[in-house]
């Protein structure tokens, strides 16, 4: 079946005028990740998934859990591994440059709330998605690695603090200018404001006392 379409004819340029910039699209999950098939990053489907995420996003932010309601009811999410594709859309807004499009601190509620929907599930791609960012430190932009630490230090303070520490000692030799020893120590000195001392105290391995203020 072929159709006639009508010639588009893009408007002619104009001085002045202000073009949207290119914008790389953040993934995090690979197929290997996770027990599902993601759409492809080019398909159709997924570009249409995450505009139905940001739009979401920028329409209800203001309102965490009514945005988190309508992530979690997006048509089609019986087809989709949802929960992975909203981590990945929320943490590629929070990482944005050269800012991202709402408070960083919204981010942080948005993603608690989404635990909160989706105890069984959201908790476990949270873990999973701060494992592989950790191991790409590395290649990360500085301000993206301040961002992640104030966000994970924040989330860490509305779950007890309960993280698998002691898969992070064999980053505590390291030089204290590389990426993971800085951000461990970044991250335990904004928990301990979060919290007090003697409290990272008892959570932490003895191994961590000689980083920063926690110890």
């Amino acid at each position: 079946l072929q159709q006639a379409l009508p010639q588009v004819c893009p408007p002619p340029h104009i001085s002045g005028t202000a073009y949207p910039p290119p914008r790389l699209v953040f993934r995090l999950f690979g197929d290997k990740d996770i027990d599902r098939v993601l759409p492809h990053p080019s398909s159709i489907d997924r570009f249409v998934v995450d505009e139905m995420i940001a739009n979401i996003i920028e329409v209800r932010h203001r309102d965490r859990k009514e945005c988190a309601r309508a992530l979690v009811s997006i048509p089609g999410k019986s087809k989709l591994p949802l929960t992975y594709i909203l981590v990945e859309a929320a943490l590629g807004d929070l990482f944005r440059l050269p800012s991202p499009p709402q408070l960083p601190l919204m981010y942080g509620s948005l993603l608690l709330e989404l635990c909160r929907l989706n105890p069984t599930k959201m908790p476990v791609v949270l873990v999973q998605a701060v494992s592989l960012l950790f191991e790409r430190l590395d290649f990360m932009n500085t301000a993206c690695i301040d961002r992640f630490a104030v966000w994970f230090s924040f989330h860490l303070s509305n779950v007890q603090f309960r993280w698998e520490w002691e898969d992070w000692q064999v980053h505590l030799d390291l030089p204290t200018h590389h990426p993971k020893r800085k951000f461990i120590s970044e991250v335990l000195e904004m928990c301990t404001r979060l919290s007090y001392r003697e409290r990272m105290r008892e959570l932490l391995p003895d191994s961590f006392a000689k980083i920063g203020r926690a110890g």
